[in-house]
């Protein structure tokens, strides 16, 4: 059983030889713990302009044994939904809007004649919590859907492809400082660096594609400032993980050393209106302009 924290995509896994482990961000209605900040969820002047984060990463992503060379794109942005349906509200009158956080991770890496493809979405409540994840992608031989929803305080989580079809489950989160191990691109960067550096404890859930059933076991998670950057380690039943995080807010993963020997760097990063980013030439015009990317 594959439970590596990272990309990776073999849906042969649902047949029951070895399950997928591609990045998700999955879903878990938790109250944020002392070690947490909601700042990046709430920072009114941060998201205030409209404008989303665009981060293009160079990656090398394990894969057969091998480190393939591939870009994962990570867009996130402040969004209103709806309370019921966390559908997208874009009318500003709607005095019922939530706030939420929507993150979407998009790859495509070529392996060899046939490539891997995968799109992503999760979204946070402005509470520190996760309220839903779909995962949609390819191994060139067939498409797969994998989701987990929220009902009525429940979590479910939901399995298709050409191979099966997995009937809904449910999964359950234990109480406290538990959270899921694809949540960590996103929730290192909301650990409250005000305080010391220091470590603390987490009940970590395997990734969710990468077992048949939600595990949570004890991990650790510590940092520490170094000159330039903020050091994240993550120690838990797979390995370690390594992030390093600028020392600023809004604290961008510059960098990710994963368990299983992937790496992934930060070659731009934007905080960009990119919905008018889509005409040929768009994406030079916008590597080109100093003013959209983040202060280094």
């Amino acid at each position: 059983m594959d439970r590596r924290l990272g990309f990776h995509f073999d849906d042969r896994t649902l047949n029951g030889s070895r399950l997928a482990t591609v990045l998700l961000l999955a879903i878990a209605p938790l109250t944020a713990p002392a070690q947490w900040s909601n700042d990046l969820f709430t920072n009114a002047s941060y998201w205030g302009d409209g404008r989303a984060e665009v981060n293009l990463y160079d990656a090398q992503l394990m894969r057969e044994t091998q480190l393939r060379k591939g870009e994962v794109l990570v867009i996130v942005q402040s969004e209103r939904v709806d309370p019921t349906t966390l559908v997208r509200v874009d009318d500003p009158k709607r005095a019922d809007a939530a706030g939420a956080i929507r993150m979407s991770l998009i790859w495509t890496l070529p392996l060899g004649l046939v490539v891997e493809q995968a799109s992503q979405v999760a979204l946070w409540r402005t509470d520190g919590s996760l309220a839903r994840l779909s995962l949609v992608g390819t191994d060139s031989n067939g498409n797969f859907l994998r989701k987990i929803e929220e009902r009525n305080h429940s979590l479910t989580f939901t399995s298709e492809s050409y191979r099966a079809v997995a009937a809904p489950s449910p999964v359950a989160a234990p109480s406290g400082n538990s959270l899921f191990a694809d949540e960590l691109p996103w929730r290192v960067r909301t650990i409250d660096f005000r305080k010391p550096p220091g470590e603390f404890e987490v009940q970590l859930a395997s990734p969710l594609a990468g077992t048949t059933g939600v595990e949570f076991k004890p991990a650790r998670i510590s940092w520490r400032p170094s000159e330039r950057r903020l050091e994240v380690t993550v120690r838990h039943a797979a390995g370690t993980d390594l992030f390093s995080l600028d020392q600023r807010f809004p604290y961008l993963v510059r960098e990710w050393h994963l368990a299983d020997g992937s790496i992934l760097k930060l070659k731009r990063d934007f905080k960009v209106d990119y919905w008018n980013y889509k005409q040929n030439g768009d994406r030079e015009r916008a590597f080109k302009n100093p003013m959209l990317g983040h202060p280094d």
